[in-house]
């Protein structure tokens, strides 16, 4: 194993978990924050139809943003613990391959929508659009993941407001200013703009401030372990996006489409909220995998189980009146469905324990063919659900989907590492926990006091847990 005190220090480093945390906690409720805030205008001015639309061209960049950089950007955090001693000049080979690998891919997907028009269906110029902020998502997500692994959490709150700030700005002077039947390509060029900008300033301070000639050794470890990470990629999202994209091949209305793509995105903040403990877990996680700390990391665990089980139950007591604020009336008939989603939120919990211990253990194969496994079962389930059940249909496939994800990567760790300290028991309170909410959700659903009391005292629980244990993990 390598050894951690050899990794350069940076300030957060000694800032300790608590306080990197609080500040992803902290970057990710703003931000959320502000797009919650501005969701209410979106769907009403782009109407159900034209936020369907969006929802499925937003689908088509979140998917090709895992492609244009071959996979290399994943690398970022085992390399920081393969290449200690040489890390800045990584991490700027790293961009380079980005860009480049980047800029290529993306003038093949352009020839290749001119030749096949149908499988995107959209105009060359929205085409490029959507090319363009792939491209820059994945400069930003490269900076992001510096920040993350080398515990600069300040730094990752200040571009994610910046990032946040500028779309919201941006987006909303777009569909304004678009004729009212074209209000949706405003939005998308209000997202791109930003994307693109801030990727040039990325990659002109990086390039200038921290040149570096390219190394074999680094571009062949981000070839090797970075490249199965392109199939992940690509099939989780088409895990995560194909439910709409196929709603709309199968003729299901666009209303439909809209207010799915709403109450998935309400269920996404407990997901955002996800993401972002995940980051402040990993680099921690990753230093006590390197240094074999069992009992650490078992303790560790069943804290972090506790604290998203909490946050999951209130998420579920207080979701429904979040969801009338959210939207008008129209959007109203789906609100049933955000259980489901909560349900596959828990299994990409679950999920990540063990994923993230692959990547840790550059088994980056397995995680792509586990990944490319769930795509192919939520394809499937799609194709025979959503003509029976529309909207709900897609939901549950996405649900069984990730639940399947999950105990695929169980037995292949255990396969791995047959002494992992990771038991599926640890999860148990997990899943008592979802089955709780689920059930708030529906039998209590008129009795909004009701559940907006147990949301906090369930959180004056959890507020006591973290003040006694004096540690968020």
């Amino acid at each position: 194993m390598t050894d951690v005190s050899k990794i350069p220090e940076t300030k957060a480093d000694n800032e300790g978990i608590n306080r990197t945390t609080a500040y992803n906690i902290i970057s990710t409720f703003l931000v959320q924050g502000i797009t919650f805030l501005t969701i209410p205008v979106f769907t009403r001015v782009l109407g159900a139809d034209q936020y369907g639309t969006y929802s499925v061209i937003y689908s088509w960049v979140i998917l090709l943003g895992g492609v244009l950089d071959c996979g290399v950007g994943s690398t970022i955090g085992t390399g920081r613990y393969r290449f200690s001693g040489e890390y800045e000049a990584f991490r700027t080979g790293i961009l380079k391959m980005i860009l480049l690998f980047g800029t290529v891919t993306s003038v093949l997907l352009f020839l290749l929508s001119l030749i096949f028009p149908a499988i995107w269906d959209c105009s060359p110029v929205m085409m490029i659009m959507i090319l363009a902020m792939s491209l820059g998502r994945a400069v930003v997500l490269y900076q992001q993941s510096c920040y993350i692994y080398e515990k600069k959490a300040k730094k990752n709150l200040i571009l994610s407001l910046i990032l946040v700030g500028s779309t919201v700005a941006l987006s909303l002077i777009g569909v304004f200013l678009m004729d009212p039947s074209e209000r949706y390509v405003g939005k998308v060029a209000g997202e791109m703009i930003p994307y693109v900008t801030i990727a040039l300033v990325i990659s002109i301070v990086v390039l200038v401030r921290y040149p570096a000639k390219w190394k074999k050794e680094h571009v062949r470890f981000a070839l090797v372990v970075g490249f199965p990470i392109v199939f992940h990629e690509l099939a989780r999202n088409v895990l995560n996006q194909a439910d709409r994209v196929m709603m709309r091949w199968m003729d299901q209305p666009e209303s439909e489409i809209g207010i799915y793509s709403l109450f998935f995105s309400l269920a996404s903040v407990l997901n955002v909220v996800l993401l972002a403990l995940n980051n402040s877990w990993c680099p921690f996680y990753y230093d006590d995998l390197n240094e074999e700390k069992t009992e650490d990391l078992k303790r560790k665990t069943k804290n972090y189980v506790e604290l998203f089980s909490v946050l999951m139950v209130g998420f579920l007591l207080v979701s429904r009146e979040v969801g009338y604020l959210m939207a008008d009336e129209s959007y109203y008939g789906g609100m049933d469905i955000l259980p489901v989603f909560v349900a596959a939120v828990f299994f990409i919990f679950v999920y990540m324990f063990y994923v993230n211990a692959e990547f840790f253990y550059r088994k980056t194969i397995v995680i792509a063919v586990g990944s490319a496994m769930a795509a192919v079962v939520n394809i499937v389930l799609n194709y025979l659900m959503i003509g029976r059940y529309g909207m709900y249909g897609a939901a549950i496939a996405t649900t069984i989907s990730y639940a399947a994800l999950a105990l695929f990567h169980f037995i292949c760790l255990k396969r791995i590492r047959k002494n992992f300290y990771l038991k599926v028991a640890a999860f148990l309170p997990g899943i008592l926990s979802l089955g709780i909410g689920v059930a708030a959700f529906y039998l209590l659903a008129d009795l909004w006091v009701i559940r907006w009391l147990l949301a906090a005292l369930v959180g004056a629980f959890e507020l006591y847990r973290l003040f006694k244990r004096k540690t968020i993990f």
